[in-house]
């Protein structure tokens, strides 16, 4: 028997609560089968430190297996994988600092509920990694190890 594969979510997202403004929009797609979300995003965030600001721009694919549920809904374990580019600017001496490429992992761990209708909720939480990469060469590849919190609001076909 073929499974036919539709959208069965879509959300906003955001992702920052230290100061910077951005978000995320998101969509999965749900493989009874297998109980797997697959899951798309696309977003941007700009963010400001004293003299300095920067601009991101990327892109995030993820799996989420809800083992105890019928579908997209209840408790999850997941993986993501994140590519993005980041754009700084010295704001003080009005001038470029290069733009950097970042690449991101995350394990994840969260629970899908649908209080009212089709509105969904999806706290998550998880622990990761991102390596950014200056894309002139001055500066050496740097990794750094991360704990995230995530929230998503939006609604469920």
């Amino acid at each position: 028997m073929k499974t036919l594969l539709i959208l069965n979510a879509l959300w906003l997202s955001l992702p920052s609560i230290d100061g910077a403004t951005g978000a995320e929009i998101g969509g999965e797609v749900y493989v009874p089968d297998r109980q797997l979300g697959v899951v798309g995003t696309i977003g941007a965030r700009k963010s400001v430190a004293g003299d300095y600001s920067a601009i991101a721009g990327g892109v995030g694919v993820e799996a989420r297996w809800y083992w105890r549920s019928d579908g997209p809904v209840g408790w999850f374990v997941g993986g993501r994988g994140d590519l993005a580019l980041s754009r700084t600017r010295d704001v003080a001496d009005d001038r470029d600092l290069g733009t950097a490429l970042v690449l991101g992992a995350q394990g994840l761990f969260g629970y899908r509920l649908v209080p009212w209708r089709q509105l969904e909720l999806t706290p998550s939480i998880g622990l990761g990694f991102r390596n950014e990469h200056d894309l002139s060469g001055r500066l050496p590849p740097w990794t750094l190890g991360s704990f995230t919190v995530g929230l998503e609001v939006g609604w469920l076909f």
